[in-house]
């Protein structure tokens, strides 16, 4: 089983890492036994993918945003399985946790910045905006 974890998604460090390489190795040792047992079976690798942690809008905390798939598993010149059969929840995942209180250095919004500052320009300097940048005028 693949494991594609993004570290540092909206700043917040992978909480569910260690218990989805657990179940990784699992599930990996599972499909190593079954090709050995069973030379013809053509197994398609299962992933837990993961987009990074999410920051939810008005104090809902973080949730994560991994999905899963299963491995899965068809006989050599046979019918191949369907794609919905590698749905996955990640509520198999022992120890997995959905969602997290925002860590408070999150929640504070980033400072403004002033016009000038997010132009990199003084504030003497008078800065253009909208059509009249674009065109020139």
């Amino acid at each position: 089983m693949r494991v594609d974890i993004r570290s540092g998604g909206d700043g917040v460090a992978c909480w569910n890492g260690d218990a989805v390489r657990v179940y990784a190795a699992g599930v990996t040792e599972r499909e190593d036994r079954l090709r050995s047992a069973n030379p013809d079976l053509v197994v398609t690798a299962g992933q837990v993918k993961c987009y990074g942690c999410e920051v939810m809008d008005h104090g809902y905390g973080t949730r994560c945003t991994a999905v899963l798939t299963h491995p899965l598993y068809s006989v050599e010149g046979e019918i191949g399985p369907r794609p919905q059969d590698a749905a996955g929840s990640l509520l198999e995942v022992a120890g997995f946790v959905s969602k997290i209180e925002t860590p408070a250095e999150l929640e504070e919004p980033a400072p403004a910045l002033t016009r000038a500052e997010d132009n990199g320009t003084t504030g003497a300097t008078t800065v253009r905006g909208g059509l009249r940048r674009l065109i020139g005028r």
